[in-house]
């Protein structure tokens, strides 16, 4: 029996293209151009996207093979869900994938605006080192926290 064709048109961790090519061959085509992956779609059976690409009715036309599309993310703006789903595609997002990567990148925005990081940074490359003037505030002794709805939050 032949495994199945991942197609992976955006960028994903290793160890995440590892784990699909334990059961199946997996086709990454991160940095393609649309026409690359419209070609290698035709032989594809299951293609994962993130935001870098829009799967249009005519991505659907072109994918003889297609079983199923995984959102890896949230939102499905730019996947034709109803053409698919008409289709009979399996189709699933993982919308709480990227919950722990956003959370830490709010984590170290609060560290970047209390420290004064981005104005300091932005002298320091024109070669002012202004030390005293960006000090800002240390995160000692004050209650940080996200605050927000669903996984993130």
């Amino acid at each position: 029996m032949t495994r199945p064709v991942v197609l992976i048109a955006d960028s994903m961790s290793d160890e995440v293209i590892a784990e699909i090519a334990c059961v199946a061959d997996v086709d990454y085509l991160p940095m393609a151009r649309e026409a690359t992956v419209l070609k290698r779609l035709a032989s594809a059976h299951v293609l994962v996207v993130r935001s870098g690409h829009r799967v249009t009715e005519d991505w659907l036309l072109s994918a003889p093979s297609l079983r199923a599309i995984i959102r890896a993310g949230s939102g499905t703006d730019n996947i034709a869900v109803e053409a698919a789903l008409g289709r009979g595609l399996l189709f699933a997002s993982l919308p709480g994938a990227n919950a722990v990567s956003v959370a830490e990148l709010g984590v170290a925005s609060i560290l970047i605006l209390l420290r004064h990081l981005f104005p300091a940074y932005s002298q320091l490359r024109d070669g002012v080192w202004a030390k005293s003037r960006y000090v800002g505030a240390e995160l000692q002794g004050k209650t940080v926290a996200l605050i927000g709805f669903g996984s993130i939050g």
